[in-house]
C-alpha cells in the first residue's frame, strides 16, 4: 500500500485536518463434516501450466489421507500430502500439464477424512479448470457499461481495447493530487511523458483553497489537451465519528469580515440541570474536557477568501495552547474554511480556554454558533474510523448525510471535466479489501456486519459493493456524469500470499458495474533487472504475471486488466512473453520531504528503458481526441 501525502495547511483544524475475510487461523471446528474452506484453483479458473505444479485445498479440520483411493487429473494419478505446518491443508502435486488444455481434477468420496475421526469423510469433489491463461480479445466486453457514455469516453475506451495485448500505455501520478510536479520530473529524467496521468480528489473537503482548488481544472485539461489520458482516484476522507453537541457557548449571527472578532470569555455563564432536576449556573467552559471539540457553525461563506481563526484571549491573542502546544502543526489561527470547522482540544488548550477564553475570528463568513461537542471530526480515509460504510448507504443516518454531501461536491468538480469534454479513468474505493485475512486499510472496506453472536452476516466486501453501486448511481443517474470509465481495483493478497479467485470474485461489483479492472502492486526490490551482483534480485519486482492472471480470472477474461498503481515498473517484455501485457500502468508519485524524485522506486534509467520499449506507448504515440 502506498502513502497518500497530505498538504496540511492550518485550515484543517478538526474539520478537515481536517485538512473478505477468510478464516485462516486454522482452528479445528469440531462436530462438523469435512468441509472445504478454500482452494488455490477455483472452478473454471484458467492457470498457466508452467506456474502451477501444485494445488492446495484447505479444510475445516485436520486432514487424513486414505490409502488406495486414487485422486486423478485427467485420469493421471495425483500425489497427495498434508501441510505439516497446520495439518489442515491438502497439497496436491499435479502431473505435468500443457498449455491450452481443459483439465478435470477428481477427488473421490473418502479420499480425505478427519484425521481424528476417520469415519467422517469428505464428500467427492470435482474441479474443472484449464490452462488458457492470458489475454483473449474475443472474450472482452466491447462497450462501456454506461449506455450514455460521452463520445470522448467511448473513444478512449475503444482505443484501450484495440491496443490491449499489443502494447501497454505508460503512466504515473501527475502530482500528489492536482499538479504536475511528478510528471514534470519524470519527463525531464526519462525524456518522455507518460500516456496516462493520475490525479486524486483526496483533498475534496479543503477545496477550493489557495493550495488546492479542484475547480481549477487546468492540470487535467492540460494533460488531456497535450495527449495524455487522465486517471482520477479518490482517497475519500470522512469523520471518525458523529459529533454531538454537549453544550452551547454562543449562538447568534455575527459577520466575520475585516478581522472582526467574537470574544468568548471564561466569565460567560450557562444553565445546567442535575439528575434531580435542579438548575444552576456555571461558567460555559467549566466542564470542558480534553478531547472534546470546539465546533464553529458558519454560513454565507465567501469561498474565494474565507478564513477562520481560533486564538487565545491571553495577552497578544496568540494561538490556542501556550507556546505552540495546540497539537496542530500550523497553529490554530488563520486557516481556509469551506464549512463548519472544529478543533479537538488537548489539556493545554482546555487550560488556556478556562483561564483566558478564546476568539473566533477570520474573514469571509458569518458565525451562527459556537458549541462544545464530543466525537471525532478529523477527516481521514484509514480503516480505524468509527464511520460505518453500511450506514453510509442507509438513508437517515449521519454517515449517509456525510457521503451525500461529499458526492454532491465531488459531482460538481467532475461536471467541470465533463463540460470541458474530458473523459476520466475513474477509480474510487480502491484497494477496498486490503488483505483478505489481515483486513482492510481504508474505511470503505470495513463494513462487515455481525449478529449478536459475532458471526459475520454481511462481509466487508459485500458492503463495499453496495457503496460502489450507490456512488455510481448518484454520479451517473442523479448527477448525469457520463464521462467516467469505471475502474475497479482487485485486491490480490490473502495473508500476504496470492488470494484465490473465489475471494476476488466475491468482492467484485459485477460486470455491469465495472469497465476496467486493475491491481495496485508495490513489490520491494531495488535491484530491478538483476544487474547489480551486490544486491539480491527479486524477480517479483519486475514480473507480476500471477497477479495479472488472478485479476483476469476474477472477471473471466471479460474486462481489460491494468496496473492501476505500482511502485516498481514491471518489465513489459516479460509480460508480453506470457500474453499478460497490462492495458496501462500508473506509477504512484515518489516524494520525500516535499520533493519529487526517485526516493523509493525505479530511477531514470529504468523509466527510460521502459518508456523506450517497443511494447510501451507514451504521450504523442497515439491520438484519442
Amino acid at each position: 500500500m502506498k502513502r497518500f501525502q497530505y498538504i496540511v495547511p492550518a485550515v484543517l483544524l478538526g474539520f478537515s485536518m481536517v485538512a473478505c475475510d477468510d478464516d485462516d487461523t486454522y482452528e479445528v471446528l469440531d462436530g462438523l463434516d469435512m468441509i472445504v474452506r478454500t482452494q488455490t484453483i477455483s472452478e473454471g479458473e484458467s492457470v498457466r501450466a508452467a506456474f502451477t505444479p501444485t494445488m492446495t485445498i484447505a479444510y475445516n479440520n485436520l486432514v487424513g489421507i486414505a490409502e488406495g483411493v486414487p485422486v486423478t487429473l485427467n485420469g493421471q494419478l495425483v500425489s497427495l500430502k498434508v501441510n505439516p505446518e497446520n495439518g489442515m491443508e491438502l497439497i496436491l502435486t499435479l502431473p505435468e500439464m500443457t498449455d491450452f488444455t481443459e483439465y478435470t481434477l477428481e477427488i473421490p468420496e473418502g479420499a480425505v477424512f478427519i484425521k481424528d475421526r476417520p469415519e467422517t469423510k469428505a464428500a467427492a469433489k470435482t474441479v474443472k479448470f484449464n490452462t488458457n491463461a492470458g489475454i483473449n480479445a474475443e472474450w472482452l466486453d466491447k462497450n462501456l457499461t454506461n449506455a450514455n457514455a460521452t463520445p470522448e469516453a467511448k473513444k478512449v475506451f475503444q482505443y484501450l481495447l484495440d491496443n490491449y495485448g499489443k502494447t501497454q500505455l505508460s503512466g504515473c501520478m501527475s502530482d500528489e493530487a492536482w499538479g504536475t510536479r511528478y510528471v514534470d520530473f519524470i519527463t525531464t529524467e526519462a525524456g518522455h511523458t507518460p500516456a496516462v496521468l493520475g490525479f486524486d480528489y483526496g483533498h475534496l473537503a479543503s477545496s477550493p483553497a489557495n493550495w488546492i482548488d479542484y475547480g481549477d481544472i487546468t492540470p487535467v485539461k492540460t494533460a488531456w489537451d497535450n495527449g495524455s489520458i487522465p486517471s482520477i482516484s479518490w482517497h475519500w476522507n470522512v469523520p471518525g465519528s458523529e459529533q454531538h453537541i454537549l453544550s452551547t457557548v454562543w449562538e447568534g449571527n455575527m459577520v466575520i469580515d475585516s478581522w472582526e472578532a467574537l470574544q468568548l470569555t471564561p466569565d460567560m455563564k450557562k444553565t445546567v440541570t442535575d439528575d434531580e432536576g435542579n438548575t444552576s449556573e456555571i461558567g460555559v467552559f467549566d466542564d470542558l474536557q480534553s478531547g472534546q471539540c470546539i465546533l464553529v457553525k458558519v454560513k454565507d461563506i465567501d469561498m474565494t477568501r474565507a478564513q477562520g481563526s481560533l486564538k487565545s484571549l491571553s495577552d497578544g491573542w496568540p494561538e490556542l495552547g501556550p507556546d505552540g502546544t495546540s497539537g496542530y502543526e500550523n497553529g490554530t489561527e488563520y486557516f481556509d474554511i469551506r464549512d463548519n470547522y472544529s478543533l479537538i482540544t488537548n489539556r493545554a488548550i482546555v487550560d488556556d480556554i478556562k483561564t483566558n477564553g478564546f476568539v473566533v475570528s477570520g474573514q469571509g463568513y458569518t458565525v451562527t454558533g459556537v458549541y462544545i461537542t464530543d466525537g471525532d471530526p478529523l477527516l481521514a480515509y484509514n480503516a480505524d474510523r468509527s464511520f460505518n460504510p453500511k450506514n453510509a448507504v442507509t438513508a437517515g443516518t449521519w454517515e449517509n448525510e456525510v457521503i451525500n454531501k461529499d458526492i454532491a461536491k465531488l459531482a460538481g468538480y467532475l461536471k467541470l471535466l465533463q463540460n470541458a469534454g474530458i473523459p476520466v479513468l475513474w477509480r474510487p474505493l480502491h484497494e477496498a479489501a486490503g488483505d483478505y485475512s489481515n483486513g482492510p486499510w481504508f474505511w470503505w472496506g470495513t463494513g462487515a456486519v455481525t449478529d449478536e453472536d459475532g458471526k459475520v452476516v454481511t462481509t466487508g466486501e459485500a458492503v463495499t459493493i453496495e457503496l460502489w453501486k450507490y456512488l455510481r448511481n448518484k454520479l451517473q443517474n442523479e448527477y448525469g456524469l457520463n464521462n467516467l470509465i469505471w475502474v475497479w481495483t482487485v485486491q490480490t493478497t490473502d495473508g500476504g500470499n496470492l488470494a484465490s479467485v473465489d475471494q476476488c470474485r466475491a468482492a467484485y461489483p459485477g460486470d455491469d458495474m465495472v469497465d476496467i479492472v486493475g491491481a495496485d502492486l508495490y513489490i520491494e526490490g531495488d535491484n530491478l533487472y538483476g544487474l547489480d551482483p551486490d544486491k539480491e534480485f527479486n524477480p517479483e519486482a519486475t514480473d507480476q504475471t500471477r497477479k495479472f492472471d488472478l485479476v483476469n480470472n476474477t472477471v473471466k477474461f471479460k474486462k481489460m486488466v491494468v496496473l492501476s498503481e505500482c511502485g516498481n515498473l514491471l518489465l513489459p517484455a516479460t509480460a508480453e512473453k506470457y500474453n499478460a501485457l497490462w492495458g496501462y500502468f500508473m506509477q504512484w508519485y515518489d516524494m520525500k520531504d516535499g520533493e519529487m524524485g526517485f526516493h523509493t522506486y525505479n530511477g531514470a534509467s529504468v523509466w527510460n528503458d521502459v518508456m523506450t520499449s517497443p511494447l510501451v506507448r507514451n504521450r504523442g504515440d497515439f491520438n484519442v481526441k
